[in-house]
């Protein structure tokens, strides 16, 4: 298995914990719902998102901190369109 089939594997595990789509764990940590399709079609990604990822697995406090961040940003666009 190489690093992007780990990323990939330990991504579907922790979606499944967390009761969420790939689509939306890279939205909250990356700000881009297509990251995990564009990994899958072989593009790849940087060492710097391999390990931002992999601390959200392994952190709670990564993860909340992913969240919040996260949840700003889609803040401030709900409040770009009022």
């Amino acid at each position: 298995m190489n690093l992007k089939q780990k990323l990939i594997s330990d991504a579907e595990n922790f979606c499944t914990e967390q009761g969420i789509s790939l689509s939306r764990l890279s939205t909250i940590v990356v700000n881009g719902g297509g990251f995990f399709k564009k990994l899958e079609e072989g593009k790849g990604c940087s060492i710097d998102t391999y390990e931002t990822f992999q601390k959200v697995f392994s952190d709670e406090e990564a993860w909340a901190e992913a969240r919040r961040i996260e949840k700003e940003r889609r803040k401030k666009v709900l409040m770009q369109c009022h």
